[in-house]
């Protein structure tokens, strides 16, 4: 996502800017971006090949300590900065979590996220963390959008991305090597899971998500072990799929995000770090 926006998205549009009208050059950098994105699925297809030599081939050591770096980085400590930085909102429901997940507490009826969520959400209100004036600005983004298909516009531009390569290759590698890792990682939890179905899933994802208008590819997350631990099925990605629909046909994100304090969500997912560490 990083090296799209900043390496693709962004030199496009400002390399088109200086003698375009704005909204051409945001569309401009959006049609590279997918045509890249497409790119990256078509490698990804290739590199299904050869993931489960890899694996076999790879010490586990080798495969999951790359994966707890970016584990420890992106899901703890990035997540617990905005903890640090609004305490009274977000220690109680960092409490919350801590206590649910790893110190056996029960909260009655409550599941411990929601608990934290909710906790934190009146905080948020309560010291004025969130704002109603952003719920109204917000609330005018709340209309019915329907979904494009900038299928013509991707293949237009393909002859665009030869400068950027050099970003969407390595971009497909690391998603692929992510992925084996994830496959190892879900094998020391106990599951096994055929590495190219996995890898081959990323590919066709990242594919359709490109026809859909997505400049971001898929990738397999590293959560498994934890969301294993708190007892999550093969239902949980159908919901979660089926949970984003309205927010993104309806644009109900943003005044979700506006009500929300989105701080409470991050020790959240601070915890799925503590819960996938025996595995990394």
């Amino acid at each position: 996502a990083f090296a799209f926006i900043y390496v693709i998205i962004l030199p496009t549009y400002y390399g088109c800017i200086s003698s375009h009208e704005k909204a051409y050059c945001q569309e401009l950098a959006w049609y590279v971006a997918l045509a890249s994105n497409f790119a990256t699925g078509i490698i990804l297809l290739l590199l299904c090949i050869f993931g489960e030599f890899i694996r076999r081939n790879t010490p586990s050591v080798a495969l999951l300590s790359s994966i707890s770096g970016l584990g420890f980085v992106f899901l703890a400590l990035n997540e617990y900065l905005s903890v640090a930085a609004t305490p009274i909102v977000a220690y109680i429901p960092l409490v919350i979590v801590m206590l649910g997940y790893f110190g056996g507490v029960k909260y009655g009826p409550f599941p411990v996220a929601f608990l934290a969520l909710a906790t934190g959400t009146a905080l948020g209100w309560i010291t004025s963390l969130n704002q109603i004036s952003a719920v109204r600005d917000a609330a005018y983004l709340v209309k019915g959008y329907r979904p494009v298909f900038p299928i013509k516009q991707i293949f237009d531009h393909f002859n665009s991305i030869s400068g950027y390569l050099s970003t969407t290759i390595p971009t497909a590698i690391s998603i692929a090597v992510g992925t084996i890792q994830c496959v190892e990682s879900a094998k020391r939890a106990g599951d096994f899971y055929p590495t190219r179905e996995v890898m081959f899933a990323d590919g066709t994802g990242t594919l359709i998500a490109s026809l859909f208008g997505s400049v971001f590819g898929m990738t397999t997350y590293i959560g498994h072990p934890a969301f294993k631990k708190m007892g999550s099925k093969q239902a949980y990605i159908v919901i979660n799929g089926l949970a984003f629909l309205p927010l993104c046909f309806l644009g109900i994100t943003a005044l979700l995000i506006s009500i929300i304090a989105v701080v409470s969500i991050n020790p959240i997912v601070v915890s799925f770090f503590f819960l996938n560490a025996d595995n990394f």
